[in-house]
């Protein structure tokens, strides 16, 4: 099983053009929700959505004729260290060290550990609002 976020539809520049990625055949997602899925269909939802969906772990994948190869996967650097203490913030606090844009790179994985920790409904909408706000 391979575990994908939606980011939701995105223009040329990056920009939100719809929050609800819609796959013929394969449903209908939306940005900023995590979504657990088979090899295949996680293949096919890259291919068919360029940009619309992140495997959670760290690893962005772009989509290809092959799917999830070794040569499609783009590996990003890993986590730095005390990373997933801003989880132990307030969401005011969480907010504001979001607002530097310095966690950016690592918003999945701070949204998988948050879904597998104290599963704080507010610190989830804050870390998803700035995965959608970022494109």
């Amino acid at each position: 099983m391979t575990k994908l976020m939606c980011r939701g539809r995105l223009g040329w520049a990056g920009q939100m053009l719809d929050p609800v990625v819609r796959v013929a055949g394969l449903g209908e997602y939306q940005a900023g929700q995590t979504y657990e899925v088979d090899r295949e269909v996680a293949t096919a939802l890259l291919q068919r959505s360029p940009g619309a969906f992140v495997a959670v772990g760290g690893i962005l994948a772009a989509p290809s004729n092959t799917g999830l190869t070794e040569g499609n996967v783009v590996r990003l650097p890993p986590p730095p260290a005390g990373l997933l203490d801003v989880l132990d913030q307030s969401i005011p606090q969480l907010v504001k060290a979001l607002a530097s844009g310095r966690l950016d790179p690592w918003l999945a994985w701070l949204v998988a550990a948050e879904e597998a920790g104290k599963t704080r409904k507010g610190a989830l909408e804050v870390l998803r609002a700035r995965m959608v706000s970022r494109g």
